[in-house]
């Protein structure tokens, strides 16, 4: 059987397709740096302006081992992201422990705020912006930075999420976790091509598991 020649628009074609795809990647590395810097400034602020000796000698009576997961919401304030509200999300520690954790956290975020170039993501064009982030029980030493850090197992629940369409009619929708996106998302069983969703999020762990050496 001959073998048919290859023309030049194949090679043309071929090269054309390596070269998306190295541009695909590169977008994706790109976004994962932004993403893992702007973790980085967050728990920067966290460590400099939230974690005072206040909140660690309360946080020291919290019984047990795990994590939680408090949502801190700001609102834009000219160049500065001003602290607005805390919820608590989740959390796997003994009963009667995540009322004492919030009270906690409450006395100590306070007034805080950071600036607008803090966590400058796509997301964070509006006036509203969520930091969905996961604080470990018991906290880390101070001054320590560690590059993995225990999230009590509560995995996706500590994160933001995404509203990804399928790629065929109906174009059902579905809620992924991801590092960044939305603080909220739900589904419609009745609208199944849309997804109802809350403020810009950005995820993290406080005291270290995003080190982005080298960004």
């Amino acid at each position: 059987m001959a073998l048919r020649a290859l023309g030049p628009s194949y090679f043309a074609l071929c090269i054309f397709a390596i070269s998306a795809m190295a541009n695909a990647q590169g977008v994706a590395r790109d976004t994962q740096r932004q993403i893992a810097r702007a973790q980085n400034q967050l728990n920067r602020h966290f460590s400099d302006a939230v974690v005072t000796s206040t909140l660690r000698e309360c946080w020291s009576r919290l019984q047990g081992d795990g994590a939680i997961v408090f949502d801190f919401t700001y609102k834009r304030s000219g160049s500065r992201w001003t602290f607005d509200k805390i919820a608590l999300i989740k959390s796997n520690l003994p009963a009667g422990q995540d009322e004492i954790a919030l009270r906690c956290m409450q006395q100590s975020v306070g007034s805080t705020s950071f600036s607008v170039k803090v966590a400058e993501l796509r997301e964070t064009n509006g006036q509203n912006f969520v930091a969905r982030w996961t604080w470990p029980v018991p906290l880390p030493p101070k001054g320590t930075v560690v590059e993995h850090i225990n999230d009590g197992g509560l995995g996706s629940q500590g994160k933001c999420f995404y509203c990804k369409k399928s790629g065929v009619p109906p174009y059902n929708t579905t809620c992924v976790p991801l590092k960044s996106g939305k603080s909220d998302c739900r589904t419609d069983p009745n609208q199944p091509n849309l997804c109802s969703t809350g403020p810009a999020c950005l995820s993290g762990t406080f005291g270290g598991g995003y080190i982005a050496r080298g960004f």
